[in-house]
């Protein structure tokens, strides 16, 4: 993770910490009583920086898998 924005006390977040989202078109992690971390840039392993739409446009599976 290279940039993200905590966000708290938002009913956005209701799933058990550690558990991943897409709020606004960005990927998020619950960290627990209704607030968590939208991710706005990340660095995966052996690839160049980008913004959390760019990861996310990349892996279809990935979020389809969120929305089950």
């Amino acid at each position: 993770i290279k940039n993200a924005s905590v966000v708290e006390d938002s009913s956005r977040f209701v799933n058990k910490p550690g558990s991943y989202s897409v709020i606004d078109k960005k990927l998020a992690v619950s960290c627990g009583q209704n607030s968590g971390l939208v991710i706005e840039k990340l660095k995966p392993a052996g690839k160049a920086e980008m913004t959390s739409q760019a990861f996310l446009a990349g892996r279809q599976s990935f979020t389809q898998s969120l929305s089950q």
